[in-house]
């Protein structure tokens, strides 16, 4: 559930008369976990995430595809 802090009633209302149409037409996305986030936190996350791909495609043999190492044609062919 989304829910916010307003500095006005009119604030708050023009917040619920943005969101709640997305949520009945159910495209709403909860950004509260990502305004909450600082940049430290993101970079770590994001780090932790390439870190974690890296491995399983070390893991998966997934560096060439399997029909073999990708050649380019020379320029202009």
């Amino acid at each position: 559930m989304a829910s916010g802090t307003f500095e006005s009633k009119r604030d708050a209302q023009d917040w619920a008369a943005t969101i709640e149409p997305e949520m009945r037409r159910g495209i709403f996305i909860d950004r509260s976990e990502a305004e909450s986030m600082t940049l430290r936190e993101l970079l770590m996350r994001c780090s932790e995430e390439l870190l974690a791909n890296a491995r399983m495609a070390r893991l998966l043999n997934l560096r060439e595809p399997a029909f073999g190492p990708v050649r380019r044609a020379p320029a202009g062919e």
